[in-house]
């Protein structure tokens, strides 16, 4: 028997394992190494051998020729070993291990082989060794082949038993199937069809009532959008009837998208950067553009959006501003709406709408602040100083802003009779003679 040791050579006993207890194989060891039983852990082939004292050690399979490998954890702490052929160099001394020390072979378990990562470590492979190792890898090759043929006839014999006990359902009818080619039609219609006959238990379908503004809001959302028109458009902008039934104008309105972005394409000189677009031509639609409180204009991006090209295009134009700012009101955006009109007061100064459209969406406190800028813009403007007059609350107020206007258009009738209508029965003669006399001079 083969005896390998850390660090040392082999160790080999001329003992017969028939008649050899574990006992006495541990005193062997005991007086050849000087290994105390109680530190001996033999191991064959990788696996410890544990057996009680008194059993023989053919009975655990160690044979004439087997190598059992011998590992001491506690080596370093025996004295130096009797014996010179069983080593090369002391085995150690009685001197403790500093703190952090050990037996190397302890350190290189869990890499690969366990313990005997650290056991082998040293051993040198030699010609031997590479024998021993082919005669095994031909052992195994031949028992593997021998099984292979044993779990093929096995598995093949496991198939054709659940094919005879579990054959299939198309091969269990194969002899009726082969019958239905006499069947007439008459049989083949009364062959009733197959229905649900399972016995398990359904579950039970139950139904809520939906509400009805959810019912709506379904309705509104499958709905197409409703787009602008030119017939729309000539009898009043954006305004459509709260009564018109929801059509299919979603194809209509692409082609629209798209010709207005070809117009636009077209309205640009490449020569010169200047656009060619006639507002009278262009946006003569605009003059009777305005946003309806209807719910069933739902499309406020698009109409935002081409508002947005509009002011872009042509910023002088005061119609397309006042309809930005009607839009962004009706959607409550009324901030914005106050923005884009100011915008248009910038762009077009010359314009008594953009003012009186700005003058009507400002607050309260701002409205006499922006009419002032609007008269001192367009001073001969009648409409902007009816409207001046119009947000004083004294009629002495009123009438002195129309006065103040009657001297810069003196020859306006509509101012004449607001200052008239304001004056006191005692002013009525005096009044016109003025009037008249400011005609006269003037």
């Amino acid at each position: 028997m083969f005896f390998v040791i850390s660090h040392q050579k082999t160790l080999i006993l001329e003992r017969n394992p028939n008649s050899l207890t574990f006992k006495t194989l541990k005193f062997e060891i005991e007086k050849e190494l000087g290994i105390p039983p109680r530190l001996q852990i033999l191991y064959l082939f990788s696996k410890p051998l544990m057996a009680d004292d008194s059993v023989l050690i053919s009975e655990v399979g160690v044979k004439f020729f087997s190598t059992i490998v011998l590992h001491c954890p506690r080596i370093r702490l025996l004295p130096i070993p009797t014996k010179e052929h069983t080593c090369t160099k002391p085995i150690g001394c009685g001197k403790r291990p500093r703190c952090g020390e050990g037996d190397d072979a302890n350190r290189e378990f869990g890499k690969f082989g366990g313990s005997d990562v650290g056991l082998f470590a040293s051993a040198e492979y030699d010609e031997e060794d590479k024998e021993a190792d082919e005669i095994w890898e031909s052992v195994d090759k031949r028992m593997e082949s021998r099984r292979k043929d044993w779990r093929e006839t096995r598995l093949k014999q496991e198939i054709d038993e659940d094919k005879t006990s579990n054959p299939k359902i198309a091969k269990q009818f194969v002899g009726l199937k082969r019958e239905l080619y006499a069947l007439s039609e008459q049989e083949w219609d009364s062959i009733p069809e197959i229905g649900d006959y399972s016995m398990r238990d359904k579950k039970k379908r139950s139904f809520i009532p939906v509400k009805d503004t959810l019912l709506e809001k379904t309705r509104q959302e499958q709905d197409h959008v409703i787009a602008l028109d030119l017939k729309s458009m000539a009898a009043g902008g954006m305004e459509n009837p709260c009564k018109t039934p929801a059509m299919d104008l979603t194809a209509y309105r692409r082609g629209r998208g798209i010709v207005l972005s070809s117009k636009l394409d077209r309205g640009s000189d490449s020569a010169l950067g200047l656009t060619v677009v006639d507002p009278k031509g262009y946006l003569t639609d605009l003059n009777s553009f305005k946003v309806s409180n209807c719910p069933e204009i739902s499309d406020i991006k698009k109409a935002r959006y081409l508002l947005k090209s509009v002011t872009k295009t042509n910023p002088q134009h005061p119609r397309a501003w006042i309809a930005a700012a009607r839009l962004e009101e009706v959607v409550g955006e009324i901030q914005a709406a106050r923005k884009l009109i100011n915008e248009g007061c910038e762009e077009c100064p010359k314009n008594e709408d953009v003012w009186l459209e700005a003058c009507r969406l400002a607050r309260s406190s701002e409205a006499k602040a922006v009419i002032s800028r609007g008269v001192r813009a367009i001073p001969n403007s009648v409409k902007l100083w009816m409207q001046a007059a119009m947000l004083e609350t004294d009629d002495a107020n009123k009438s002195r802003v129309l006065r103040k206007g009657l001297e810069h258009i003196p020859d306006s009738d509509g101012l004449w009779k607001a200052i008239v209508e304001l004056t006191n029965e005692e002013d009525v003669t005096r009044t016109p003679d003025i009037g008249m006399t400011e005609k006269w001079t003037s």
